[in-house]
């Protein structure tokens, strides 16, 4: 096991602990931290804060949000989106962000936006640019880049300021036999600051709710 599986490892038991996620994912007790209030969103669910401020003096909030209906059926999809928004100070970058779902999804992409010549878009990551890890029944993926600097050099981890979000979307394929009923999950973020830098675990994100299948008829 490498040292950077190790330390994955460890920070997702740590991470598990804290989440209360453990083995029995769908029925873990976690608290509610209600609706983040107004954030825009084009969700049909509302974004939950997990974390409300975290960071020191440069400070961030740790958002959690269904990109796609939080209600699907064995054999679809289920989009998330981990955010962390701006709340105060200034120089404050995302060194991380990790999402935490039951092990049962399969990943099926990791996007992120990208700026361009023409704007903004989503781009796809590459398998190659996160880590995966699975510890007691949860699976965490967690993403990190840089960005800027010139020429290729001076880069640094993205920077949240007013407006502008630091965010990564995760799409997974839910198995034809998993588990009906409802599914917690969570996500976590390390912010860096001149001051004080601090990860957070957060939970009490919108369940998702999974369906059995819907069976052609005769079968």
């Amino acid at each position: 096991m490498t040292t950077t599986t190790r330390r994955l490892v460890a920070t997702a038991a740590a991470a598990a602990c804290l989440f209360g996620l453990g083995t029995g994912v769908a029925s873990a007790q976690l608290p509610d931290f209600g609706s983040s209030g107004g954030v825009p969103t084009t969700s049909e669910t509302d974004p939950v804060v997990l974390v409300d401020s975290f960071g020191g003096i440069g400070k961030g909030r740790l958002v959690k949000q269904i990109m796609s209906s939080p209600a699907v059926s064995q054999g679809g999809t289920i989009k998330f989106r981990v955010m962390v928004q701006y709340v105060a100070g200034s120089n404050t970058r995302v060194e991380l962000v990790r999402d935490a779902v039951p092990a049962a999804l399969q990943l099926v992409k990791v996007e992120r936006p990208v700026d361009g010549a023409l704007g903004t878009s989503m781009k796809t990551i590459e398998a190659n640019a996160y880590e995966q890890t699975t510890y007691n029944g949860i699976d965490y993926t967690t993403v990190s880049w840089k960005e800027g600097g010139f020429l290729g050099m001076f880069q640094d981890n993205p920077e949240i300021t007013p407006g502008h979000p630091v965010f990564v979307d995760f799409t997974y394929k839910v198995p034809a036999d998993m588990a009906t009923g409802e599914h917690k999950h969570g996500a976590e973020a390390r912010i860096n600051t001149l001051i004080n830098p601090e990860v957070k675990n957060g939970t009490g994100a919108q369940p998702f709710t999974v369906s059995e299948a819907t069976r052609p008829f005769g079968s």
